[in-house]
């Protein structure tokens, strides 16, 4: 793994609108009655981190992994209530992050060992931003 990667991974789950639309009926169903109203965050912690082009390892239970292509920035500066206008200042770079996970029936608690498979986030090398 590059050495310039540390700290945490969040993902954003349901951001896909097409996704979101195929759930609908799932959400208005009892324990939900309603979509998310927020965003869903989920981590992939350290042991989750790949490093491009290495082999994932398949779960040996599992006949089914869900994959998110996804776009990673890398926030730079610790920031906490950074409004709209200054988000870009903390913004450091950008990679590709391909986040292989178990399939999963509850989005409002996303499955922690199904998002926690040791090498399931592959991040490419980052695109860094210049000052």
């Amino acid at each position: 793994m590059n050495a310039k990667l540390q700290g945490k991974v969040v993902c954003v789950a349901l951001n896909d609108s097409q996704q979101l639309e195929n759930l609908a009926d799932t959400f208005e169903q009892p324990p939900y009655k309603a979509l998310p109203t927020e965003p869903v965050l989920y981590f992939k912690p350290h042991n989750t981190w790949n490093q491009d082009n290495r082999a994932i390892e398949w779960p040996t239970k599992q006949n089914e992994l869900v994959v998110g292509a996804s776009l990673a920035v890398i926030i730079g500066k610790r920031c906490c209530r950074v409004t709209q206008e200054e988000a870009l200042n903390y913004v450091e770079g950008f990679a590709l992050l391909h986040d292989f996970s178990l399939s999963e029936a509850s989005y409002y608690r996303p499955d922690i060992k199904g998002k926690c498979i040791d090498k399931s986030a592959t991040i490419s090398v980052p695109v860094l931003t210049s000052d």
